[in-house]
């Protein structure tokens, strides 16, 4: 397991086996590079713990509502993290 730290302070562990060799994140992350809509929602999915995808989704909570372009922004940097650390 990989601890990561976003810029925003976000804390998560991701499992290293996942970006190294996991056919379901390649298919979720050539789903948004393919500008699939919700596809950033299966990465996240595929990506993170049921409990750390609860916990960015309230990390990313603004007036009772998640914000969706901060969750996009956590995932790339998540993934950006998790990339350089594999």
């Amino acid at each position: 397991m990989t601890k990561i730290t976003t810029p925003t302070g976000f804390e998560c562990e991701i499992d290293k086996s996942i970006i190294e060799d996991d056919w379901e994140y390649v298919e979720a992350l050539d789903a948004v590079m393919s500008g699939t809509p919700g596809a950033m929602v299966r990465l996240a999915k595929t990506l993170l713990s049921a409990d750390d995808y609860k916990a960015l989704k309230k990390h990313c909570e603004k007036d009772g509502r998640t914000s969706s372009a901060q969750m996009q922004d956590e995932l790339i940097e998540i993934v950006k993290a998790a990339s350089k650390n594999s």
